[in-house]
């Protein structure tokens, strides 16, 4: 009945408890104690799914943008491989908008972690950018230099994607490396 009581003693000694942390965090309606929780339990998700269901379900980051972007910046200079996904995820989830798109850009380019799930995170930013400003993710695809790994994983998930025509999916064919 009291959400600040479990998110302050939860012991996250199960898959399930860090889970529900990310639920609650993301039901919390007060933006200061929400980014609060989400800053506090960031570190603690070292999981894929665990770090994929805070960043989606943290809905609240939309009415203070300026304030999470500023806070993604600062992970994404740590090198740790679920922080850095957690900024590829909370931008592809929140982020997908004229004002930030091409900061967004920027920073999936500036995220260099050579672990499995950053790269599949950027990835999979770079094709939902593909979904909602083709032009831009084209852009980006040519011009900038993603490890090539990555570069070919968005260019498939892109492929696979049911949001992309199959125009743009035939450009991003010529782009494979």
């Amino acid at each position: 009945t009291d959400y600040r009581e479990f998110l302050d003693s939860n012991d996250f000694s199960v898959y399930e408890l860090e889970i529900l942390q990310t639920y609650v965090i993301g039901k919390i309606k007060i933006f200061d104690e929400a980014f609060l929780y989400f800053k506090a339990f960031a570190p603690y998700a070292k999981e894929w799914s665990v770090v994929d269901s805070l960043c989606q379900k943290f809905i609240i980051a939309k009415k203070e943008q300026e304030k999470v972007y500023n806070y993604l910046i600062t992970l994404s200079n740590e090198n740790d491989e679920f922080l850095q996904r957690i900024v590829a995820v909370v931008l592809l989830s929140h982020f997908l908008n004229d004002v930030y798109i091409d900061r967004v850009l920027n920073v999936l380019f500036d995220l260099k972690h050579n672990g499995y799930y950053t790269k599949m995170a950027i990835a999979w930013a770079v094709a939902t950018v593909m979904a909602k400003y083709p032009e831009k993710a084209l852009t980006y695809l040519s011009e900038m230099h993603l490890d090539r790994w990555v570069h070919n994983k968005a260019i498939q998930k892109i492929k696979e994607s049911f949001r992309v025509t199959d125009k743009h999916k035939k450009l991003v064919e010529a782009l494979k490396r």
